[in-house]
């Protein structure tokens, strides 16, 4: 299975790139480096899904999750440009109704 993370910052906000498939295999690995952007004090996250071809449904929990905790907060995580099987999967579980989706960074 393909699966890469690789963290950087764009104008201050840090962003998560995900390629490839995010399944159950990878969901701690990819739980710890939210969690770790979670606890920093930036305002935002953004977490970059252009490159992500495949989600399940643990994949979907772990961005609930930080989501969730980052929103109890009164902070913001917002998704780049989910495409293809991905943004099906928001589109049928409704999270692209509750997830702010954008186009670019700069959006």
């Amino acid at each position: 299975m393909n699966f890469k993370t690789r963290v950087r910052k764009v104008k201050g906000t840090p962003v998560l790139e995900i390629t490839g498939e995010f399944a159950g295999e990878n969901a701690g690995k990819t739980a710890v480096l939210l969690e770790e952007l979670r606890t920093s004090t930036e305002e935002s996250i953004a977490v970059d899904l252009r490159h992500m071809t495949f989600i399940d449904s643990v994949g979907l929990g772990v961005f609930v999750y930080c989501w969730r905790l980052l929103e109890n907060d009164r902070r913001d995580m917002f998704f780049i440009k989910p495409t293809g099987f991905v943004l099906n999967m928001f589109q049928n579980t409704s999270l692209d109704r509750v997830f702010k989706v954008v186009d670019s960074l700069e959006a």
